[in-house]
């Protein structure tokens, strides 16, 4: 019994010794618009799709988490390929995100319905602000330098397959 706890008690400081956090921005109507998180999903209706959400969150607090999104997509050639488009930003506290990215897809009809696979690449400008942070210890080596920026190159796939009953996605 003992031994189970020390093996438990020491798996979990290990885990958190290395833990880091990370931001990932909220959006929600993602059922509304499916290329957000699939580029398999790029022109797949045979329209010119646009999509502008907006997420304004804890309004009355300085540094509140503030998230635009701007999603394009439509299909060409005869509907058998898509193309998207995707711009992103979020802001929350001195963390500033810009995420620019472009899909590519090709729809075929299979399995009694129609597939699609999907490319997409962009990338991710993070800007950390850390002036504008008070802290209890002037020059605190935590938030130097004063201002962080770094690219993130990102890419992905994904497919979609949908009938008149169901539809799969994975992205």
């Amino acid at each position: 019994m003992w031994l189970s706890i020390v093996r438990v008690g020491l798996c979990v400081l290990l885990f958190c010794a290395s833990a880091k956090a990370q931001h990932f921005p909220m959006h929600t109507q993602t059922t509304n618009h499916l290329q957000l998180n699939n580029p398999a999903y790029a022109g797949f209706s045979g329209k010119l799709n646009g999509l502008l959400l907006s997420r304004l969150q804890w309004t009355q607090i300085d540094g509140a988490p503030t998230t635009l999104f701007l999603n394009l997509d439509g299909s060409i050639k005869e509907k058998s390929m898509g193309w998207g488009f995707q711009l992103m930003n979020d802001e929350i506290g001195p963390l500033t995100t810009m995420q620019l990215m472009g899909s590519y897809s090709y729809h075929i009809k299979a399995f009694s319905g129609k597939l699609s696979f999907g490319l997409q690449a962009g990338g991710i400008y993070q800007n950390n602000s850390w002036q504008d942070i008070e802290t209890t210890e002037n020059n605190d080596p935590a938030f130097n330098p004063a201002t962080s920026s770094i690219f993130k190159p990102q890419a992905g796939f994904g497919m979609y397959w949908e009938n008149q009953k169901l539809s799969i996605g994975i992205g």
